[in-house]
């Protein structure tokens, strides 16, 4: 069973349970330290269904000072080698994503996760996909658009044919229409003006409050940090059920710049982006798994 209580200010039930374990030095993970974290050798340490990660024979702390423990091997695993694969090197969090979301995860307190709960809930408001102008179109030319899921310069070329606005009637109303119908709640509100909130309805917002309300530590690190590169409410909770791919999760919260691209062309950027926020999604959802 994984860890659903919420911890107390700054204190992991992993910390207080290892201290029973055998001792070893500690090392404490940070952003940008002045040496290599690991040298010679990543180890798990394993008691009593907590795997904690030793880096050079040290305990892994997170920045505030937990242990870094999982009850999941796998994700113990993962965490392990993505220090194998810098050992010798100087890292970043971000060199670490399984690592940095496992420790935000010990590291959160109740009122942290209060906060996020409800900022999350809050940003419905403001979803990606529920603002758009609304356009009645031939169904004949749903064959025209490309899937845009992987893109290539012959996808991006026939997009310009298109306005913005019939674009994204192709790719959000699908999406509204999956949300509504997998979760049977009511249809989801939209607005063709940014300045007009669109409210939705009660049962609409029981349903992804409630969602929100049952998410452990774990899970919720996951939703935010999915949340942060979809911009989507909508989005995240289809892409962490499994109900929408990574890929077109990524393309739909990102139907702007894609139109944009088809016109001013793909820059190493915009690829590089993509692949970033595309490899985050995809570890986001591994992680969401393994702690649920």
């Amino acid at each position: 069973m994984f860890l659903s209580a919420f911890l107390p200010a700054r204190c992991s039930l992993s910390a207080r349970f290892f201290s029973s374990s055998p001792k070893f030095k500690t090392i404490k993970l940070t952003d940008k330290p002045q040496f290599p974290l690991l040298k010679h050798s990543a180890t798990v340490f394993s008691n009593s269904g907590f795997h904690n990660i030793l880096l050079d024979e040290r305990l892994l702390l997170t920045p505030f000072g937990n242990t870094l423990s999982t009850s999941s091997l796998s994700l113990a695993n993962l965490i392990r080698d993505e220090f194998v694969a810098k050992a010798n090197q100087l890292t970043r969090f971000t060199d670490l994503p399984y690592t940095l979301l496992l420790s935000n995860s010990l590291d959160l307190t109740n009122s942290d996760r209060l906060d996020h709960v409800k900022k999350l809930k809050e940003s419905i408001r403001t979803d990606t996909v529920l603002f758009f102008e609304k356009v009645d179109w031939p169904s004949h030319m749903a064959s025209a658009i490309p899937d845009l899921d992987h893109l290539s310069d012959s996808k991006l070329d026939s997009l310009r044919d298109f306005d913005l606005n019939l674009i994204q009637n192709f790719f959000f109303n699908p999406v509204l229409e999956l949300f509504s119908s997998s979760f049977s709640v009511s249809e989801l509100v939209t607005s063709d003006n940014i300045s007009k909130t669109p409210h939705q309805s009660p049962d609409t917002l029981s349903f992804i409050n409630s969602f929100l309300d049952s998410l452990n530590p774990f899970q919720l690190v996951s939703t935010l940090s999915t949340h942060h590169n979809l911009k989507s409410t909508i989005l995240t909770i289809l892409f962490l059920k499994g109900l929408i791919s990574s890929h077109r999760a990524l393309r739909v919260s990102r139907i702007e710049e894609t139109v944009q691209s088809s016109h001013w062309g793909v820059t190493d950027t915009f690829e590089l982006e993509e692949a970033n926020i595309l490899s985050q999604l995809d570890r986001c959802l591994n992680f969401y798994k393994l702690n649920s």
